[in-house]
């Protein structure tokens, strides 16, 4: 389900449901292809944790 949820102009997002992650992810649809960005924990505090490009 490429589509989830669209944040941060062409990032998406998808909550795991059985653990405490959360995958940023972009799509291409031209060449079809789907590049995970970054794995983020949900336990963490979003104010001092910082995305890793």
């Amino acid at each position: 389900m490429p589509f989830f949820e669209e944040k941060y102009n062409i990032v998406r997002t998808l909550p795991l449901k059985k653990f405490p992650y959360t995958i940023h992810f972009t799509v291409d649809e031209i060449e079809k292809i789907v590049s995970i960005q970054a794995v983020t924990s949900n336990y963490q505090d979003p104010n001092i944790t910082r995305i890793k490009l």
